[in-house]
C-alpha cells in the first residue's frame, strides 16, 4: 500500500463545547485507550498497570494537541516518562507511529469521509497483517460513531465493512 488513507482517529473528535461534542469527546477519551492497547499488545493485551498509563497518555496528549494529536504523540509521551512500563508501552506503539511500518495510516489529518451516500471500506489487503486490521476496524467504528454524532440524524444511512 503506497498511499493509504489516513484514518487518524483524533482528527474527527469534536473540540467545541456543545453538549453533543462534549459527549462524543468523553466517549472517545474513555474508549480509545482500549484501541491503544490493541496497538501496543495485539496478542496478549495490556496489564492492569499499563492500561491506566495509556489513559493518562491519551488525556495528556489530547489536552496539549486536541484534534491535531497522533499516535506518535502518545508514544512520545510514554517514552518520556520515568516508569519503565510506560517506556515499554511507548516502544510497543512504535509500529503505529510516523516512523513505524503502519504509521502512515495514523499520521496527519484523517482523509476519510463517511458522509457519502455509499462508502466502501475494503480491508481484504490487510488480511496478512491481522494486528493492523484489528486496529483499523476498531478505529473505523470510532469514525462511524463521530459521523453519527456530528451528522444529520434525519438522513438514513448504511455503512458496511466487507471482509473485516
Amino acid at each position: 500500500m503506497k498511499n493509504p488513507v489516513s484514518i487518524n482517529p483524533f482528527s474527527e473528535v469534536p473540540e467545541n463545547d456543545s453538549a453533543k461534542s462534549i459527549e462524543a469527546r468523553s466517549d472517545f477519551l474513555s474508549n480509545f485507550p482500549f484501541i491503544l492497547a490493541t496497538m501496543a499488545a495485539p496478542q496478549y493485551g495490556t496489564s492492569d498497570l499499563q492500561q491506566p498509563m495509556l489513559q493518562r497518555a491519551l488525556i495528556s496528549v489530547w489536552q496539549k494537541k486536541g484534534a491535531k494529536a497522533e499516535i506518535t504523540d502518545i508514544a512520545d509521551w510514554l517514552s518520556n516518562r520515568e516508569e519503565s512500563y510506560a517506556k515499554e508501552l511507548g516502544n510497543m506503539l512504535f509500529p503505529f507511529t510516523k516512523d513505524g511500518q503502519h504509521g502512515r495510516f495514523f499520521s496527519g489529518k484523517a482523509q476519510l469521509s463517511l458522509n457519502s451516500d455509499i462508502v466502501v471500506i475494503e480491508t481484504d489487503h490487510l488480511r496478512s497483517v491481522p494486528e493492523l486490521l484489528a486496529v483499523i476496524v476498531q478505529i473505523m467504528i470510532v469514525h462511524i460513531n463521530q459521523t453519527i454524532v456530528k451528522g444529520d440524524r434525519s438522513r438514513p444511512f448504511l455503512i458496511m465493512i466487507d471482509e473485516a
